[in-house]
């Protein structure tokens, strides 16, 4: 008779020493230390370890451990503390869009750095207030942290100086996150720029370079690392998404210009990898955007006379120009190449597998990407009419910030107080939850440059229920872009005698001689106290093609000024 042969399982403990990296990735962990080798051969940030009891200690009675005296909570600050952690912390800007969990790093920080700690309590007491119908204790007790955290701060950063590491620096760069969150929730949108620009300027002195080739930029280029090896790196990558919002204000460009100085291998590892290889391609197109800039407006100048005009008509000349201006061998291949680029990175993004296909960091990669696509795409259009290959892809981006929006107030665990009657109500989303998405920017674009009205509509429609408290003004932005609506609506049917519903057209019943080639807001140069933005009429120039009088032709129009009362 064959006796069936049983293995028997090696008798083993099971540990719980793994990093914290690890744990939520549901794998083994080498418990390597520093970090383990596991996080590092991946090219993850290992988040450290629990504290290992000592073994020559005999067994004590488990209780929690008090914080430093400096961080001591009082009943009110803890329940604010506890507060964050359940609510507040995912209406951080980039909450949930990475792969690295920056969270519990904010955490920790808050445990043991008071300025941190009163930036937490402040900030959480504020969205406690709001949900809680304007709870006047709690309000106070929120400006009252606030002001204690900033001096806590200010104290800190005395305490720094040309020695200080990577991981001092950091205290400052999630001081600055927060209180840019602070005064998002508190709508005060100037200073919560001052903050976001002060996080950044911190970068730039940590990360400056120069001499960078094939660029045309060596002002505010900063290297970044393509694997985080600290939590500086980590927060310096939430910061260059939030640098993205800098275009939304008004500029041209971004504050930074992010580089890799390391070389950049053609596979995609996760998505946190595919959204800094788009911060990467953004800043190759600014470039090239900027040698065109330059060319359109010095062809501007040697044949037409600009005295009479004001810097908003020539802006708006100028972008015009970028499309029909002839440029040189090198941004001829500059263009070459980031359209290349582009399409390298949507075939590796395609191959990268994911659990879970609709989180937040895909669908905002996804929304990112778009936005590069259909904005590097419009520069060199001859004929407006050529943007119309691209009405799948709208619809389809469309849907991307439909499901971010969703998915984000899914994960929402507590309203604020503008989240108490149905979705469709403007202005239903957090303050500041959609900075550093591109969602915001990727409305515009598509509203812009898609001319099939129900995508319009609802690209309008869906724009308002986002507050844009802390960057922009919802109204003023949704105002300008129905009357863009309107105004080639309106044209497109005295030119061609359309005779169907005014919101009914398709994209090709759009003609050229209807469509407007730039709508520049005035000012064009956002001032810095970003008021302009608040007034209740909103101007900008715009500029179309006219036909030539053969017919067999186009050329370029003057500039004409638009102004609408602003719908609050």
């Amino acid at each position: 008779m064959i006796l069936a042969r049983f293995r028997h399982r090696v008798a083993h403990r099971k540990s719980h020493g793994g990093c914290y990296t690890c744990r939520q990735r549901h794998v083994k962990c080498d418990e390597s230390q520093p970090a383990c080798h596991r996080c590092l051969s991946s090219g993850r940030y290992c988040l450290g370890y629990r504290p290992r009891p000592s073994s020559d200690r005999p067994p004590r009675i488990i209780c929690p451990r008090p914080l430093p005296q400096s961080c001591a909570l009082s009943d009110a600050e803890s329940n604010a503390m506890d507060f964050f952690r359940y609510a507040t912390i995912h209406e951080l800007p980039c909450a949930s869009t990475f792969q690295i969990a920056w969270e519990p790093i904010l955490l920790e920080l808050a445990s043991r750095q008071p300025c941190i700690k009163g930036a937490v309590v402040a900030l959480s007491s504020l969205h406690r207030s709001a949900t809680d119908g304007q709870d006047l204790e709690l309000g106070r007790l929120a400006h009252r942290e606030h002001t204690k955290s900033m001096s806590l701060l200010r104290a800190y950063i005395d305490t720094l100086d040309h020695s200080a590491t990577d991981d001092d620096v950091t205290i400052v760069l999630v001081a600055c996150l927060l209180f840019f969150a602070f005064e998002a929730f508190a709508a005060q949108d100037t200073r919560a720029s001052i903050h976001v620009r002060a996080g950044l300027r911190l970068i730039e002195a940590r990360r400056h370079v120069t001499n960078i080739p094939c660029t045309s930029y060596t002002e505010r280029a900063v290297a970044v690392k393509l694997r985080c090896q600290d939590q500086f790196d980590i927060f310096m990558q939430i910061f260059m998404r939030l640098n993205s919002d800098y275009v939304l204000v008004g500029h041209d460009n971004p504050y930074l210009y992010p580089v890799c100085l390391d070389p950049i291998p053609a596979e995609l590892t996760n998505l946190d990898d595919a959204r800094l290889r788009l911060e990467f391609l953004e800043a190759e197109a600014i470039s090239v955007f900027r040698n065109i800039q330059k060319q359109a407006h010095k062809t501007l100048q040697a044949d037409t006379d600009l005295r009479l005009r004001n810097k908003d008509e020539i802006d708006c000349l100028v972008r015009a120009r970028m499309r029909t201006v002839s440029v040189d061998g090198a941004t001829t291949g500059g263009l070459k190449a980031v359209r290349e680029s582009l399409l390298s990175w949507s075939i590796a993004f395609s191959k990268i597998h994911d659990k879970k296909r609709s989180s937040l960091a895909q669908i905002s990669a996804g929304i990112t990407f778009s936005c590069l696509k259909f904005w590097f795409e419009t520069w060199r259009d001859p004929d407006a009419m050529l943007i119309d290959q691209f009405r799948l892809q709208f619809e389809h981006a469309l849907n991307l910030c439909v499901q971010y929006i969703e998915e984000h107030l899914a994960r929402t665990s507590a309203p604020t107080k503008n989240d108490q009657s149905t979705p469709s109500t403007p202005r239903s989303t957090p303050p500041a939850f959609s900075t550093g998405s591109n969602v915001v920017f990727c409305l515009i674009l598509i509203v812009r440059h898609c001319r099939t009205s129900s995508v319009r509509h609802r690209g309008i429609s869906i724009l308002e229920q986002i507050n844009l408290q802390g960057v922009f003004d919802t109204a003023y932005l949704a105002t300008y872009l129905r009357t863009v609506v309107e105004i080639e609506e309106q044209d497109a049917k005295l030119q061609t005698g359309y005779s169907g519903d005014a919101e009914s057209y398709q994209a090709h019943e759009i003609p050229a001689t209807a469509r407007l080639l730039e709508a520049v807001i005035m000012p064009s140069t956002p001032p810095s106290d970003l008021q302009t933005y608040k007034k209740e009429e909103v101007s900008f120039y715009t500029i179309c093609n006219k036909q030539d009088s053969g017919g067999d032709g186009y050329h370029l129009g003057s500039p004409r000024l638009v102004a609408r009362n602003v719908k609050r």
